[in-house]
């Protein structure tokens, strides 16, 4: 199953920090929880099988955390 890393911050994203020079350090709290989400898949045509394995998925990589 393919997952990623969460889109980073908004203030980190590329044209924030050309355009107004935000950087890491300004919003602390939203930079640390952005760093520990991932990207699961999902969208509308997911059938319910495919809920399911993501959800299965899920749950064996929490039992090994």
């Amino acid at each position: 199953m393919q997952t990623a890393r969460y889109l980073p911050c908004i203030h980190l994203q590329t044209y924030m920090r050309e355009r107004f020079g935000y950087g890491p350090g300004l919003c602390p709290v939203a930079e640390e929880r952005s760093s520990r989400t991932l990207a699961l898949p999902f969208h509308a045509r997911l059938g319910e099988e495919d809920q399911v394995h993501v959800a299965e998925a899920l749950a064996a990589a929490l039992e090994l955390a």
